[in-house]
C-alpha cells in the first residue's frame, strides 16, 4: 500500500506536532516495512528527507492552508497514495484517496484564550467538514474521543484511540541519573510537578 502524509510539522514544529510526526515515521519505517510511505510538504526538501526517513519520497508544495486544499489533493493524486494521512486537524475538502485525520484536543472549543485566534477561527470553521468527510479519525485518548463524539456528534465507530508512542530517548533512568538530576534541579526530596507540553 502507498500511504500518503501531510508532514509539514515534522520540519516546521519541532514540538507537538512535529514531534509526534517524526517519531510516526520513524515508527512506519521499522514496523510496517511492506508499505510505501509519500511525505508531502510545503517547507522542506527531499534531500532532507532521504537524509533522515530514507526510504521515502517527499514532494514539496507551496502556502499551508491553500496547498491543503488544492496543492495537496493535486499532489497525493499524482504519486498515487492509497491512503492520507493529516496528523493535524485539517484535511482537504477534496481528496483523491480516503483521509485519516488526527485530533489530539479539542481546546481551540474549550479554552480558545489559550490558543491564538487565527488558529482557533481556521479549527472553527474547518473542523465540522474535516469531521464529515475523514474516513476515520484518530485521537490519544478515550477523553477526546469522547468530546468529539459529543461536540461535533461523530459516530463512534468513526473515532479510534491511538495512543502516542515516546521516542527512544524517553526510557527509565538508573538511581543514579535520577538522583543526580533531582540534584541539578534543586529537587531532591522536594515535592514538584512535572509538566511536559508546550503550555506552561
Amino acid at each position: 500500500m502507498r500511504i500518503g502524509i501531510e508532514a509539514d510539522r515534522m520540519w516546521a514544529n519541532p514540538f507537538g506536532v512535529g514531534r509526534f510526526v517524526r517519531e510516526a515515521v520513524r515508527a512506519l519505517r521499522t514496523v510496517c516495512r511492506e508499505h510505501e510511505y509519500v511525505l508531502f510538504s510545503l517547507t522542506h526538501s527531499a534531500q532532507a528527507s532521504r537524509r533522515f526517513y530514507s526510504p521515502v519520497r517527499l514532494i514539496r508544495g507551496a502556502r499551508r492552508l491553500m496547498w491543503l486544499q488544492t496543492g495537496l489533493p493535486w499532489q497525493a493524486t499524482r504519486a498515487g497514495v492509497n491512503v492520507l494521512f493529516c496528523p493535524d486537524y485539517l484535511i482537504p475538502i477534496r481528496a483523491p484517496c480516503p483521509v485519516v485525520v488526527m485530533v489530539y484536543d479539542l481546546l481551540f472549543t474549550s479554552y480558545p484564550e489559550w490558543g491564538e485566534d487565527m488558529v482557533n477561527w481556521q479549527l472553527k470553521l474547518c473542523m465540522p467538514m474535516t469531521i464529515h468527510r475523514a474516513a476515520q479519525i484518530v485521537t490519544p485518548s478515550e477523553f477526546i474521543r469522547q468530546e468529539l463524539i459529543q461536540v461535533f456528534r461523530c459516530k463512534p465507530e468513526k473515532v479510534t484511540v491511538v495512543p502516542a508512542g515516546v521516542g527512544e530517548q524517553f526510557r527509565p533512568r538508573s538511581e543514579e541519573d535520577v538522583k543526580s538530576a533531582l540534584a541539578r534541579y534543586q529537587l531532591d526530596g522536594t515535592p514538584f510537578m512535572l509538566s511536559v507540553g508546550m503550555w506552561s
